[in-house]
C-alpha cells in the first residue's frame, strides 16, 4: 500500500511540474507559445470579422497551420523582424444560406520583445 502511495505521489509531482524557475532559454520558448497562442486567435477573430455572416463562420480546428519565423528576412520594418503566418479552414454561410469552405490565411509581424505586433496580410478565399 505504501508503495501505491508513492508511486501517486510521485506522478501527481510530475504532472504538476516542479518549483524550479525556468531557465531563459525555457522562458523564451513559453513567450513564443504564449504569443503564437495569442496570434492564433488574433487572426480567427480577423477572418471571422472578413466574413459577410461573421456569426455564421465555423472553423475546422483540425485544419490549424501555423508557422514562426524569428528574424525573418522578408520583414521589410526593422522594428518588426518576426513573422508568424496562421492558416485555418472555415466554413462560411453566403448570401443564400449555403455553408460554404474557405481558407483563411494571416501573416502577422512581431518586435523583438514580442510586445508589439501588427497584421500585414489576411487572405480568406
Amino acid at each position: 500500500m505504501k508503495a501505491i502511495v508513492t508511486i501517486l505521489i510521485s506522478i501527481m509531482l510530475v504532472a504538476c511540474g516542479s518549483d524550479e524557475p525556468l531557465t531563459p532559454e525555457q522562458q523564451e520558448q513559453q513567450r513564443l507559445k504564449d504569443l503564437t497562442s495569442q496570434l492564433s486567435v488574433v487572426c480567427k477573430q480577423r477572418i471571422r470579422n472578413s466574413a459577410k455572416y461573421p456569426s455564421k463562420v465555423d472553423f475546422h480546428w483540425s485544419s490549424q497551420m501555423d508557422r514562426l519565423f524569428l528574424n525573418s528576412q522578408f520583414s521589410k520594418d526593422p522594428e518588426y523582424p518576426h513573422r508568424f503566418m496562421y492558416g485555418i479552414k472555415a466554413d462560411m454561410m453566403n448570401a443564400f444560406g449555403a455553408m460554404l469552405p474557405h481558407t483563411g490565411s494571416c501573416l502577422v509581424e512581431f518586435n523583438k520583445d514580442y510586445s508589439k505586433y501588427k497584421v500585414i496580410e489576411l487572405v480568406v478565399e
